[in-house]
């Protein structure tokens, strides 16, 4: 497996390797708890969620085997307006259905949008390809009402929005102070 300083961002050296089983202090969790385990962890980050929508984030292409998980857990269902089944963790807590979803700039290759196979949910009309380019790069983007609403990024100390539309008044001043907040960081 790849250790230190291997993986890291600008590393560009051959990689540094040594055998798992003197990285790893103990066994491997059984099929059942890993999958059981990857469930929680995903659920925690992005639940509510499809069986399908756990499925791509962890890469796995038979969804059987997270079905049978999702069955033998605790778990909170709801279901969506197509008629899908939506798991949650029992106590994660959930937003009431009138609160507005903040503007905010979401970084390049972010979970929140990639963690779902109906991308829909957060691209909503977006074509795929205004975000991810043939090469798979994932750019930043802006998120207005929990939805994609154009991209951005970080020139010179700088951010520059990149919105697909005109932007309500509301949602250009919540941007401004999470760009001024995202160049303070970076300077």
């Amino acid at each position: 497996m790849h250790v230190p300083p291997s993986g890291t961002w600008g590393y560009h050296k051959e990689g540094v390797y040594a055998a798992a089983d003197a990285v790893i202090a103990s066994d491997p969790p059984d099929a059942d708890s890993a999958r059981e385990h990857l469930v929680r962890r995903y659920l925690a980050a992005f639940g509510p969620a499809t069986e399908r929508d756990l499925g791509q984030w962890a890469g796995v292409q038979r969804v059987g085997p997270i079905r049978e998980t999702l069955a033998t857990m605790k778990l909170r269902t709801f279901v969506d307006e197509q008629g899908k089944t939506l798991y949650d963790l029992p106590r994660a807590p959930l937003p009431d259905a009138g609160t507005p979803a903040p503007a905010r700039l979401v970084p390049r290759y972010d979970n929140l949008v990639l963690a779902h196979a109906d991308r829909t949910r957060i691209l909503g009309d977006v074509a795929v390809s205004r975000i991810v380019t043939k090469n798979a790069v994932v750019h930043a983007t802006i998120l207005v009402d929990g939805f994609v609403a154009g991209t951005w990024q970080l020139e010179k100390g700088r951010v520059k929005l990149e919105p697909f539309a005109t932007l309500a008044r509301e949602a250009r001043a919540a941007l401004k102070d999470e760009a001024e907040r995202i160049e303070t960081f970076a300077a």
